[in-house]
Formats: C-alpha cells, structure tokens, sequence
C-alpha cells in the first residue's frame, strides 16, 4: 500500500453557496418507471458489429454491464451487475444484499469505469463510518473485498461518510472523509492520494452525494436538505437517453437505452433471464442484435437500472 499527497488532477468543482439547489436529484434513479419507454415491436438482426474508437460505436468485444435492482417485496432489497461480453455471451454475475439505504445513492457512480469492481452504495454506514472500513465486490466472480480505509490512506483517524467512484478513470475511487479531506485511491494498486478537501460554505454540510458528470462530493443545505445539482453522467461519451422498447421482443418491460458520440443508439432488454443488445446507427430506423448475456440474470429482478459499456 502506498500513500501519496500531491496536488489534484482535476480539483473539485463544488458550486458556491449561493448557487441554485436541487432536491435530492439522484433520488429516483433506480426506478424503471422514471423514464417512459417506446412502444414495444419484433426487432430485427444483424450478421455483423463494428468496433469502437473514437467517435465510432461502443465496442461488443469488450465487458457491458448490466445493473438490475432485485427482491421479493415490493422494495428491491438487492442489486445484481451481470457482466458480460455481447460478442462471446461470457456472463458474471455478482449480487449485492444488505439492508435498505440511508441515502438513494448515484448508481452511474458504483461501479467503476473499467467495469471491474463495484461499491453497495455512496454512503458508509454507521459501522463504515465508525471502523475506517469498506466493501470490494469483483465484477469478474472473484471473492468480495473488506477494506480498511485507514491502512490505504495513511489516516488513522479517518470516519469517511462516502465515497464514488470516477466516471471516467478506471479502478479509481474517491473517499470523503466526515472532515472534508478527500483521497483518490486506485483499488487495483492500492495507492492513495490526498487532494484538496472540500469547502463548506456557510448554511451548507458535507453529505454522501457525488455528481455523476466528474465523481465529485456535492453539498447539502443544512435547513432544506436539498443537494446541489450535479451534472450528467456522460463517460465514454455516453448518452442516457429515453428508453427505446421498440428494439425489444414483444411484452418486454424492462429496457434501458444509451447513445454514443457516433450518434448510434443501444438498448438492452431484459428478455427472459438474458440481457440482449440491441443497436441502431444514426439515422437508421432498424435495430439489430448486437449479442447478449448468457441465461444468469436472478429471477427476482425488479428493475433494470442501466446498461452500460466499458468506457475505461
């Protein structure tokens, strides 16, 4: 483990107290109902998909990752990444239980960009808080990780009250500690770096809320709770746009849709226990198969939160 203190990268961007605030904008995000679909048709296949690079469509020979929120009760209790490769339909699977969360975390900000390892959630919990400590999940169906924060950062008295990961670098996550001192630390090279801590302004509190365009820490009023408005998540060059069903099978609910900087649209339907890719270039009207997942996702799945490339 190496610790190093160095002058940031990139520094935090906070907006300044008299800015404008949102209410709890990440609040919602894992809900599939939050963004309309189109109607659903019968979608039609390709023989072949291009590769990536540059303003070219999203690669199919690298991992995608699915995020789906899963449960039995009405209340999704669980989330499940199903990693998986479009063009080979080598799939992995990792879930994640646990009690209900305190905060409605960013879920672009969980897994990182390398599409390698994932986070619970942007919140420590009480016992996180108190003990320095963290939890790995391995995308890859390797064993998950406890960490102690303390030992990687060098700061034995560390409480940090969240973290996210960069929504454009690999491996890397922040760690806000309940001072306002921030690590950058590497997960895959055990590195961490001290940066710039993060000013309070007056009438406003630290809160375990990230902006999904840089990975930042947002502020929270103390009186309203409401959260500074962060921007969009759009690594990779990465659109969230409306979900498109009408690339999906008949009676398919549950989809999500992406588009690059080409302009080329995907949408991954939950069809049965596979996540099936669809694409569609600009200006195209037809979709074509573009590879899925093989038949691992949970039977329990209640929501299809995004589906997103590797963009790292």
């Amino acid at each position: 483990m190496t610790v190093r203190r160095s002058t940031p990268r990139r520094l935090s961007r906070l907006v300044p107290a008299a800015a404008l605030l949102l209410a709890a904008p990440l609040a919602g995000c894992g809900d599939q109902s939050s963004t309309p679909d189109a109607s659903p048709s019968s979608p039609s296949t390709a023989e072949t998909t291009p590769t990536s690079g540059g303003d070219d469509p999203f690669a199919t020979d690298q991992p995608w990752v699915a995020r789906v929120e899963t449960g039995t009760d009405e209340v999704a209790d669980g989330v499940a990444y199903v990693r998986f490769d479009p063009s080979s339909g080598t799939t992995k699977v990792t879930e994640i239980t646990g009690p209900p969360l305190d905060f409605e975390p960013n879920p672009f900000l969980l897994v990182d960009a390398g599409r390698t390892v994932a986070v619970r959630a942007n919140a420590a919990s009480i016992k996180e808080e108190r003990t320095g400590t963290l939890t790995l999940y391995p995308l890859d169906g390797s064993k998950k990780r406890a960490v102690d924060l303390r030992e990687v950062t060098g700061l034995d008295t560390l409480h940090p009250i969240g973290w996210a990961f960069d929504p454009t670098e690999a491996h890397l996550l922040r760690v806000l500690d309940r001072s306002g001192r921030l690590f950058e630390w590497y997960v895959d090279e055990d590195t961490a770096t001290e940066v710039d801590g993060v000013e309070v302004g007056k009438g406003f509190e630290l809160a375990p809320y990230f902006d999904g365009a840089d990975g930042m820490p947002l502020l929270r009023d103390k009186r309203t709770y409401e959260v500074e408005k962060g921007g969009d998540y759009t690594a990779g060059g990465a659109e969230v746009v409306q979900a498109d069903r009408s690339a999906c099978p008949g009676r398919t609910t549950l989809a999500r849709t992406v588009q690059d900087a080409s302009g080329t649209s995907w949408t991954g339907c939950l069809v049965g226990d596979k996540v099936v890719l669809f694409q569609k270039a600009d200006g195209e009207s037809t979709w074509t198969d573009a590879g899925a997942s093989s038949a691992d996702v949970p039977q329990d799945t209640q929501t299809l939160t995004w589906v997103l490339p590797t963009v790292a």
